[in-house]
Protein backbone atom coordinates (compact mmCIF):
# COMPACT_ATOMS: atom_id res chain seq x y z
CA UNK A 1 0.00 0.00 0.00
CA UNK A 2 1.23 3.58 -0.99
CA UNK A 3 1.22 6.26 2.21
CA UNK A 4 1.37 10.11 0.95
CA UNK A 5 3.80 12.32 2.74
CA UNK A 6 2.81 15.69 3.17
CA UNK A 7 5.13 18.89 4.22
CA UNK A 8 4.07 22.87 4.31
CA UNK A 9 6.65 24.94 3.17
CA UNK A 10 7.46 28.54 4.31
CA UNK A 11 8.63 29.49 0.96
CA UNK A 12 6.55 29.11 -2.25
CA UNK A 13 9.13 29.49 -5.22
CA UNK A 14 10.35 27.96 -8.07
CA UNK A 15 13.34 27.04 -6.54
CA UNK A 16 12.09 25.34 -3.41
CA UNK A 17 9.94 22.82 -6.29
CA UNK A 18 12.90 22.04 -8.14
CA UNK A 19 15.39 21.65 -5.43
CA UNK A 20 12.80 19.60 -4.23
CA UNK A 21 11.80 17.34 -6.89
CA UNK A 22 15.74 17.27 -8.18
CA UNK A 23 16.50 16.13 -4.68
CA UNK A 24 14.00 13.44 -4.29
CA UNK A 25 12.74 12.27 -7.67
CA UNK A 26 16.15 13.17 -9.91
CA UNK A 27 14.62 11.02 -12.68
CA UNK A 28 10.94 11.45 -13.27
CA UNK A 29 8.31 11.64 -15.81
CA UNK A 30 5.11 14.42 -15.77
CA UNK A 31 2.14 12.72 -14.86
CA UNK A 32 -0.02 14.99 -16.63
CA UNK A 33 -0.32 16.18 -20.52
CA UNK A 34 -1.16 19.95 -19.82
CA UNK A 35 -2.25 22.31 -17.08
CA UNK A 36 -5.44 23.98 -17.39
CA UNK A 37 -5.57 27.65 -15.41
CA UNK A 38 -7.52 27.80 -13.57
CA UNK A 39 -7.06 23.53 -12.22
CA UNK A 40 -9.95 22.05 -13.00
CA UNK A 41 -11.97 24.32 -14.65
CA UNK A 42 -14.62 23.28 -17.53
CA UNK A 43 -13.58 26.72 -19.11
CA UNK A 44 -10.11 27.34 -18.24
CA UNK A 45 -8.82 30.66 -18.87
CA UNK A 46 -5.20 29.30 -20.52
CA UNK A 47 -3.68 25.96 -20.46
CA UNK A 48 -0.01 25.44 -19.45
CA UNK A 49 2.00 22.72 -21.29
CA UNK A 50 4.54 22.03 -19.38
CA UNK A 51 5.25 21.76 -15.09
CA UNK A 52 8.24 24.33 -15.38
CA UNK A 53 5.49 26.76 -17.18
CA UNK A 54 3.03 25.87 -13.73
CA UNK A 55 5.78 26.23 -11.43
CA UNK A 56 6.88 29.56 -13.12
CA UNK A 57 3.55 30.45 -13.13
CA UNK A 58 2.68 29.96 -9.75
CA UNK A 59 5.68 31.47 -8.07
CA UNK A 60 4.20 34.91 -9.87
CA UNK A 61 0.77 34.26 -8.97
CA UNK A 62 0.28 33.57 -5.22
CA UNK A 63 -3.44 33.41 -5.13
CA UNK A 64 -2.89 29.84 -7.87
CA UNK A 65 -3.73 26.80 -6.78
CA UNK A 66 -2.48 24.22 -8.80
CA UNK A 67 -1.03 20.89 -8.12
CA UNK A 68 2.09 18.89 -10.23
CA UNK A 69 2.49 15.28 -10.30
CA UNK A 70 5.96 13.18 -11.08
CA UNK A 71 5.84 9.89 -11.59
CA UNK A 72 8.85 7.51 -10.72
CA UNK A 73 9.85 5.86 -14.20
CA UNK A 74 11.18 2.89 -12.06
CA UNK A 75 8.55 0.74 -10.73
CA UNK A 76 10.67 -0.76 -7.80
CA UNK A 77 12.11 2.71 -6.92
CA UNK A 78 11.37 3.49 -2.89
CA UNK A 79 9.31 6.51 -4.27
CA UNK A 80 6.56 6.16 -6.32
CA UNK A 81 5.85 9.87 -7.19
CA UNK A 82 6.38 13.65 -5.90
CA UNK A 83 3.90 16.11 -6.24
CA UNK A 84 3.48 19.80 -5.28
CA UNK A 85 0.36 21.72 -4.19
CA UNK A 86 0.23 25.49 -4.77
CA UNK A 87 -2.83 26.77 -2.30
CA UNK A 88 -5.00 29.57 -3.09
CA UNK A 89 -3.61 31.54 0.24
CA UNK A 90 0.04 31.48 -1.33
CA UNK A 91 1.29 28.17 0.46
CA UNK A 92 3.13 25.64 -0.79
CA UNK A 93 3.02 21.84 0.09
CA UNK A 94 5.16 19.16 -0.92
CA UNK A 95 4.57 15.53 -1.20
CA UNK A 96 5.80 12.26 -1.85
CA UNK A 97 3.78 8.60 -2.61
CA UNK A 98 6.30 6.53 -1.03
CA UNK A 99 5.16 2.54 0.58
CA UNK A 100 3.90 2.37 3.56
CA UNK A 101 6.41 1.23 5.36
CA UNK A 102 8.86 4.27 4.77
CA UNK A 103 6.51 6.82 5.76
CA UNK A 104 7.74 7.62 9.08
CA UNK A 105 11.45 7.45 7.49
CA UNK A 106 10.37 9.67 4.45
CA UNK A 107 8.78 12.26 6.74
CA UNK A 108 11.69 13.08 8.61
CA UNK A 109 14.01 13.41 5.60
CA UNK A 110 11.05 15.78 3.94
CA UNK A 111 10.67 17.96 7.18
CA UNK A 112 14.48 18.36 7.30
CA UNK A 113 15.21 18.92 3.56
CA UNK A 114 12.59 21.48 3.57
CA UNK A 115 13.56 23.35 6.67
CA UNK A 116 9.42 22.75 7.66
CA UNK A 117 8.36 21.66 10.99
CA UNK A 118 4.30 21.17 9.83
CA UNK A 119 3.70 17.35 7.90
CA UNK A 120 1.98 14.22 8.09
CA UNK A 121 1.62 10.96 6.66
CA UNK A 122 -2.10 10.05 5.16
CA UNK A 123 -3.34 7.46 2.51
CA UNK A 124 -4.96 8.17 -0.54
CA UNK A 125 -5.76 11.84 0.32
CA UNK A 126 -4.74 14.95 -1.05
CA UNK A 127 -3.73 18.10 0.99
CA UNK A 128 -6.41 20.95 1.96
CA UNK A 129 -6.52 23.69 -0.22
CA UNK A 130 -4.90 26.12 2.37
CA UNK A 131 -2.12 26.78 4.88
CA UNK A 132 -4.32 26.93 7.96
CA UNK A 133 -6.55 23.50 6.92
CA UNK A 134 -2.97 22.16 7.02
CA UNK A 135 -1.62 22.91 10.47
CA UNK A 136 -5.53 21.90 11.70
CA UNK A 137 -5.21 18.22 10.16
CA UNK A 138 -1.04 17.87 10.40
CA UNK A 139 -2.00 19.10 14.70
CA UNK A 140 -4.60 16.25 14.88
CA UNK A 141 -2.08 13.46 13.26
CA UNK A 142 0.93 11.41 14.63
CA UNK A 143 2.84 13.75 13.21
CA UNK A 144 6.06 16.58 13.62
CA UNK A 145 4.46 19.80 13.84
CA UNK A 146 4.49 23.30 15.28
CA UNK A 147 2.06 25.87 14.73
CA UNK A 148 4.26 28.28 12.48
CA UNK A 149 6.37 27.03 9.22
CA UNK A 150 9.98 27.97 9.58
CA UNK A 151 11.26 31.58 8.77
CA UNK A 152 12.40 31.56 4.87
CA UNK A 153 15.97 32.07 5.59
CA UNK A 154 15.70 28.59 7.39
CA UNK A 155 14.68 26.36 4.51
CA UNK A 156 17.57 24.22 3.70
CA UNK A 157 19.86 25.03 0.86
Amino acid sequence: MLADVYVLTSRRSAEVVRRFVDHFLPQRESADADYPVPQYSDSPEFILKTADEVIDYCELHPDAAQSVYWRNPDSCGELHSAHVFFLSDGGLVLGLSIHEKLGDELLARLLTFSGSRIGYVTHEEPPPLTSSEFMQIASSRRVCHDSHPPAPDKLAP
